[in-house]
């Protein structure tokens, strides 16, 4: 029988020499001998082992879990376990990017954090999943709940209607920042591509956009409905540029 010593193994499987030593310890991969001058030897069976643990380790099996595999234990039973486990985590992870993705989109619209807005939002949303349920359940019906539920832009998105609101939502901050009248050529640009995005968004319902747009004007319903907070003034300037595009448009 051929054996290799512990440094040819460690250079064919590219396993450093301490985790080959700290296999040995545990017990999970102990070499078929061991010379005189107390060098490791591996044979056959032995490479075959440390071909299976590095197979269950890429599948991010603790180490634990992989010596009860290879001692024949209930392999589907500790799969499944792992699976769950694995589930969580991508679930925290999920969370993880959803949470910086509304931070990059805070920071598009407003160009930097706003703290004292994005930290109430948090807490909304762990405390009034419940309210927010009955108030959806009060204003609109199945059918309008499904457009909302499906097309309104969400802070933490990355879809690309998400994206087309957050990009007009800062040309609105900058025309309004910037004085822009609501009677210019540029305004009514502006209340036109709000329009387009509105119809998009609603399915060409102005009905339910209309009673969208009364809900995010009640500063306690936006809350409710845990959307980004938007000033007053804000609000009131794009109802005016509206105003005069809808009156222009008759």
């Amino acid at each position: 029988m051929t054996y290799l010593s512990i440094g040819q193994v460690s250079k064919k499987f590219n396993v450093s020499l301490r985790t080959l030593r700290y296999y040995d310890e545990i017990g999970l991969l102990q070499p078929e001998k061991t010379g005189s001058n107390g060098k490791r030897y591996y044979s056959s069976e032995n490479l075959l082992t440390l071909e299976k643990i590095t197979l269950l380790k890429s599948a991010s099996l603790s180490l634990g879990n992989i010596q009860n595999i290879l001692s024949n234990a209930e392999i589907s039973t500790i799969l499944a376990l792992h699976k769950e486990l694995l589930k969580k985590e991508l679930l925290q992870i999920q969370q993880s990017v959803s949470h910086t993705n509304s931070l990059l989109n805070l920071i598009k619209i407003e160009g930097e954090l706003n703290w004292e807005q994005l930290l109430p939002l948090v807490e909304q949303n762990k405390n009034y999943i419940g309210e927010r349920k009955q108030i959806i359940q009060r204003y609109f019906n199945e059918e309008e709940k499904q457009v909302l539920s499906n097309n309104l832009p969400k802070l933490e998105g990355d879809d690309i209607n998400s994206k087309k609101w957050i990009h007009l939502m800062k040309r609105i901050y900058l025309c309004f920042e910037n004085g822009l009248p609501p009677d210019t050529e540029e305004a009514r640009i502006l209340a036109a591509d709000i329009q387009l995005l509105t119809d998009e968004t609603f399915n060409g319902d102005q009905e339910l956009a209309n009673k969208f747009w009364e809900v995010r004007k009640s500063e306690e319903l936006s809350k409710s409905f845990n959307l980004y907070p938007i000033k007053k003034e804000i609000l009131d300037y794009v109802e005016e540029i509206m105003n005069v595009y809808t009156e222009v448009n008759l």
